[in-house]
């Protein structure tokens, strides 16, 4: 086997962020449940890189989403945040709970991770 030690160092650009996460919904004859969000990115020019703890969590409010199910309302979510750079490369940022969440959800999506 030969070895390359000649490796370059790369640079990549971070360009915003992904949402991944379990969105809480509101379903009819007023049953709640949970699903898997479609991921969806927050880009540059639409969001600056340097974007508030506030400013975030009310982009992602504004995308969250049922994965196309359909519910009576999207009343809240938890889920992940990446870094997202050039060519889709990701790296974990950390975790968010926006709108309407309990410890009761928090206790059934655990349960949904499979008691992660």
């Amino acid at each position: 086997m030969e070895v390359n030690k000649n490796r370059t160092a790369i640079t990549l650009k971070r360009v915003g962020y992904r949402i991944e996460g379990i969105a809480k919904l509101h379903m009819w004859m007023s049953v709640v449940g949970y699903i898997h969000m479609d991921a969806f990115e927050l880009k540059v020019p639409d969001i600056s890189l340097d974007i508030s703890y506030d400013d975030l969590n009310a982009k992602i409010k504004g995308n969250l989403n049922d994965a196309g199910f359909g519910c009576e309302s999207i009343d809240g979510a938890v889920g992940s945040v990446y870094d997202l750079y050039e060519g889709g490369f990701t790296c974990y940022y950390g975790e968010y709970y926006v709108g309407d969440i309990t410890s009761d959800d928090i206790d059934a999506i655990d349960i949904i991770l499979g008691g992660i």
